[in-house]
């Protein structure tokens, strides 16, 4: 929107009451959040996760027919790489309904197929004959309350992180805004897992951005449903294929990009009705958050920088959290869309990698560590969110309790915690 002035305004200084005070705060309840507040609370810290929606989630609580997880907990030859809490979070939600497993298929019967297989086979499919877990979202959120409970971690929803408090370089807490008007979060360690570097870019930490020409897709599914004999609405499946491409910091962009799926949803609906049996459909919401799924925005820049090259050649460092074997999955806006394979059954995630630099009192977990635009390809899906979000959450409950700046704790430490709650580092 143009002709916008004057182009600031001054507020006048406010006093803004502290409305917890805790160990370790999580910002953002997504993938990555939902494990990294149970990790940090299942080793002993006082925790807190804030999310800006009215459930957890994010686009782990997405898919309106059944979410499929975008890839296996497994490397190339079929061993597990990724459990501890992500696997467990898993096995609770297959175990309750709320999930269907990894399924066997036959590897050669999957090659044969022409063109893109569907959405439950995949590469893991093609290579270690299993499919993509699938979740339902509803099941999802559920979980997450049961399982923070369990843990003893807190939360607090519908609420925007919209500042920082900061003590020259170390981040002492955050600003919030919800219904009770605007309060303090104080915390000895924040992790930021907003998806975005909301908390790492208020903090002033550095971060690269891709350019509106280079940047992955931004998304939305609407759920589709036809009505029974009573006129009452049975969900069916969802229109798909809705996306654009903007800057998903810029709320101009976003806007011009939530009329423009829209457009497209209504349009793949009109195509729908034309087949026999669902004439009479129609959009009945969304299924993923009320926020569109963005697949790239700010990316920290860490005390190591992921690369491509790490990814293909499945490099390893000593001070890995988590390990990854997913592909480099690009969705540009100048058009490619391509799955890049990679020569070893997998890479690790250093811990450097989710340190921001010249910000202290600070971790990051999720799609938006310290990776280049093309390792963030590899890196964004949902379990390994959920692997760095477990890394980040012990990583912080460790450096409060030993009350150290994240970035001056022992690897060595964070990696014998992790295996001793069953993770694979």
């Amino acid at each position: 929107m143009s002709d916008r002035a004057p182009e600031f305004i001054r507020e006048p200084a406010r006093r803004t009451p502290v409305a917890a005070s805790v160990d370790v705060a999580i910002i953002g309840g997504g993938p990555s959040g939902i494990i990294a507040a149970i990790a940090a609370a299942r080793n002993g810290a006082r925790t807190l996760l804030v999310e800006r929606a009215d459930h957890l989630g994010g686009y782990f609580a997405a898919g309106p027919g059944g979410q499929a997880v975008g890839v296996s907990f497994q490397d190339m030859n079929g061993t597990m790489i990724i459990k501890g809490l992500p696997w467990e979070f898993m096995e609770r939600l297959i175990a309750s309904g709320g999930a269907v497993g990894p399924k066997d298929v036959d590897v050669s019967a999957v090659k044969k197929v022409q063109g893109n297989v569907s959405r439950e086979h995949g590469w893991q499919a093609r290579h270690i004959g299993k499919t993509k877990p699938r979740v339902e979202y509803e099941a999802v959120k559920t979980l997450a309350l049961e399982m923070l409970e369990e843990a003893g971690a807190h939360l607090l929803l519908n609420s925007w992180t919209v500042g920082v408090v900061m003590d020259g370089d170390v981040l002492r807490g955050v600003i919030v805004e919800n219904k009770s008007c605007r309060q303090a979060i104080l915390a000895k360690v924040v992790v930021d897992c907003t998806g975005d570097a909301d908390v790492a870019a208020l903090a002033g930490a550095p971060f690269e951005k891709t350019p509106r020409e280079e940047v992955y897709q931004i998304s939305r599914a609407y759920k589709v449903a036809i009505p029974d004999d009573q006129g009452r609405p049975v969900i069916v499946g969802e229109v798909g294929g809705n996306w654009d491409y903007g800057d998903g910091t810029d709320a101009w962009d976003l806007t011009k990009a939530e009329l423009s799926i829209r457009k497209q949803a209504l349009a793949g609906l009109a195509a729908l009705r034309k087949r026999p049996g669902f004439e009479e459909a129609a959009i009945f919401g969304t299924g993923e958050s009320p926020h569109l799924g963005v697949r790239e925005l700010r990316r920290i820049i860490g005390e190591y920088v992921l690369t491509e090259e790490d990814i293909v050649e499945g490099r390893k460092f000593a001070d890995a959290v988590a390990k990854s074997a997913n592909p480099i999955d690009m969705h540009n806006s100048g058009g490619t869309n391509e799955n890049r394979t990679v020569k070893s059954d997998c890479h690790d995630i250093p811990y450097r990698s989710l340190v921001p630099r010249k910000v202290d009192g600070l971790l990051v977990a999720g799609r938006c560590i310290s990776a280049t635009h093309v390792a963030e390809a590899a890196i964004r899906k949902v379990p390994v969110c959920m692997a760095t979000g477990e890394a980040a959450g012990t990583a912080a409950a460790l450096a409060a309790k030993a009350d150290v700046l994240p970035r001056k704790l022992d690897p060595g430490a964070v990696r014998a915690a992790l295996r001793a709650r069953g993770a694979v580092v």
